[in-house]
């Protein structure tokens, strides 16, 4: 087996359907407006964490340290990041990571 210098862990979720992660096509999740505010906090802990945001950080900490590599107003909050997140997880488009990413 070859040595890696890194590990990515993927989140899936195969046995609830507005929550499955792995499709780049519109999950029912995704265009439920009757999903819960649970289901939908899921769904993005999921993408942030295939986008390479910690899963050992609070959500708010992941939704701001996205909102700062995106150059959007960091305000902690999930609608506030919602599409831009649906977006780049459908395009496996990660922004860039730090400090400098969104100058």
């Amino acid at each position: 087996m070859p040595e890696f210098d890194y590990e990515l862990t993927v989140i899936l979720d195969p046995g609830d359907p507005k929550t499955v992660l792995v499709s780049t096509e519109t999950t029912s999740a995704e265009s439920n407006e009757d999903a819960t505010p649970e289901q939908d906090q899921h769904a993005a802990r999921g993408r942030l964490h295939n986008l390479g945001y910690a899963t050992g950080e609070v959500l708010e900490d992941r939704i701001k340290a996205f909102q700062s590599d995106c150059g959007l107003a960091v305000t902690g909050k999930l609608a506030d990041i919602d599409a831009e997140l649906k977006r780049r997880y459908a395009a496996c488009d990660p922004p860039s990571r730090g400090p400098s990413a969104a100058k």
